[in-house]
């Protein structure tokens, strides 16, 4: 195995991806593939031990505001993968290991530190995250939380703090979440808009619509809305839960230059004067400055906001200029 640690542009690879997120940026065909054999937590499980073993070659990367990561190529992967999952032993482990997966993690949250395991358990407890929820009051002890429960938003603590913040003063009684994802993100919304607030989720696909309706607080509504943004009968259905203005827009969906510049056209224009309009993602990922993939992903939202903001009185809550993509661009409408 090869210890040197190399700079990102210099990685000796076709097409570099870190570990974490090899399998996501697989292509599909080659992963389905996988699947048909395992389920996916025991291939992740299988490719980190491969890389351990050197069954597929990976080499380290410095990866800034993030440390040392391993990364794999994602060209000889597919080969490389296979040819482990085809060795007898390995087999004859993975199906034995299949059952054990959940007791290995289980020793893994064991092995972290006591107070992070506390909080995890916490927030991923109902009835206890609510009891916690009752002794909070900061922006940031709620994105603590959110952080550490099962729909975790996908965040820099430093920026969501920040922009609750400006939403907390706010007090938004119409919100539009454009992309919920697990729902992390519209749950902190729910702790800081009007009590009597109606918050509106859409997504192509929400899996679990009564857990975002779970968030509200009482005399709060949020409904979620599976759809396509730019379809006109999502458009019309938004109109029609939220007629009076919007007091606060997230945009967070379609990461494509041409998808995030459509949302906005549609959607801020119903946005009331001196509310506001924030977007996810405005920092360039490491696949467009470098060519490898480390795990975030920005698409074209950053220079959609490149140009966005020339226009308009903005605010930019960035915490690492370096990082893999996420910060948060947020537009005050006059």
């Amino acid at each position: 195995m090869d210890d040197r640690v190399f700079k990102l542009w210099e990685i000796p690879m076709a097409k570099p991806a870190v570990v974490a997120s090899a399998l996501a940026h697989l292509d599909p065909a080659a992963l389905e593939r996988c699947k048909q054999r395992h389920p996916l937590p025991v291939l992740r499980r299988a490719l980190d031990r491969a890389v351990a073993g050197s069954s597929v070659r990976s080499v380290r990367a410095e990866v800034p505001a993030r440390g040392v990561r391993r990364f794999v190529d994602l060209e000889t992967l597919p080969a490389e993968f296979a040819a482990y999952l085809d060795r007898a032993e390995v087999q004859a482990a993975l199906n034995t290991r299949g059952a054990g997966e959940e007791r290995s993690a289980k020793g893994e949250e064991d092995g972290q530190g006591l107070g992070r395991s506390i909080m995890r358990n916490v927030a991923r407890r109902p009835v206890l995250r609510r009891l916690a929820e009752r002794l909070s009051f900061r922006p940031g002890h709620y994105v603590t939380l959110a952080l550490n429960s099962a729909f975790a938003p996908i965040q820099v603590h430093e920026e969501i703090v920040s922009l609750l913040a400006l939403v907390a003063r706010q007090q938004p009684r119409s919100v539009l979440e454009v992309g919920s994802s697990r729902g992390g993100t519209l749950y902190l919304f729910t702790k800081f808009a009007d009590p009597r607030g109606v918050l509106v989720s859409v997504d192509l696909r929400i899996p679990d619509p009564d857990l975002l309706r779970s968030f509200a607080r009482r005399g709060q509504q949020v409904i979620p809305y599976q759809g396509d943004s730019t379809a006109p009968s999502t458009i019309a259905a938004v109109r029609k839960v939220l007629p009076s203005a919007i007091d606060f827009l997230f945009l967070d969906g379609d990461h494509s230059y041409e998808g995030v510049r459509r949302d906005f056209e549609n959607y801020a224009p119903l946005v009331r004067p001196g509310g506001i309009v924030a977007l996810h993602d405005i920092v360039e990922d490491n696949g467009a400055r470098y060519g490898v993939i480390t795990g975030g992903w920005a698409g074209g939202v950053p220079r959609f906001w490149s140009e966005l903001k020339q226009a308009h009185e903005h605010a930019e809550f960035v915490h690492d200029r370096a990082q893999d993509a996420c910060g948060i661009g947020v537009v005050f409408v006059r």
